[in-house]
């Protein structure tokens, strides 16, 4: 039964394969939070048009 408790390189999982499958997913949610749904005050009126001062 030696050959059940050997695990090969390709087999572990070590912490590089944890910071890219934690790490990669939290940088996308961040990225996507900010450039797609942040919410921005609008402080002046150069925008007087279509936002009013103070929405987000």
């Amino acid at each position: 039964m030696k050959h059940a408790q050997q695990t090969s390189e390709n087999e572990r999982f070590g912490w590089k394969d944890t910071l890219v499958w934690c790490g990669i997913p939290i940088i996308i949610v961040l990225l996507v939070r900010v450039f797609l749904i942040g919410f921005y005050v609008i402080p002046s009126g150069s925008m007087m048009d279509t936002i009013e001062p103070g929405d987000r």
